[in-house]
C-alpha cells in the first residue's frame, strides 16, 4: 500500500466503463400512461361485466329488487377493475420506464 493513498476510496473508473441509465423523457411517460388508461379500461371493463352480471343473476334469483341488485352491482363492478387496473399499470411502468433507468 502507498503511503499517500487512502483505503476508503474506491478504485479509478473511467467515466465510458460506467452504464448510465437513459434519460426519461416526458413522451415516455405519456405513452406509458396512454397505453395504461385504453388497457386498463377495457379490460377492467370486461371484469366489470363478468362480476355485475353473476351478482345481477345471483340477486335475482334471490329475489332482491332491482334498485338494491343495481347498488351492489356498481360496487362490485368497482372492486372488479381496481385489481386490472393495478396490474396493468405495474406491467406498464416496470417495461416502459422501470426498464430505462435501470
Amino acid at each position: 500500500m502507498q503511503p499517500d493513498s487512502n483505503p476508503y476510496s474506491s478504485p479509478h473508473v473511467e467515466p465510458a466503463q460506467i452504464n448510465r441509465p437513459k434519460p426519461v423523457r416526458e413522451g415516455d411517460y405519456f405513452v406509458a400512461w396512454l397505453l395504461f388508461s385504453i388497457c386498463a379500461t377495457g379490460a377492467g371493463a370486461i371484469a366489470g361485466v363478468f362480476v355485475v352480471a353473476t351478482i345481477g343473476i345471483i340477486f335475482r334469483v334471490a329475489g332482491l329488487s332491482p334498485d338494491t341488485i343495481r347498488a351492489v352491482a356498481e360496487i362490485g363492478g368497482f372492486i372488479a377493475g381496481l385489481p386490472v387496473s393495478y396490474l396493468f399499470f405495474r406491467i406498464f411502468v416496470t417495461i416502459m420506464i422501470v426498464s430505462k433507468i435501470m
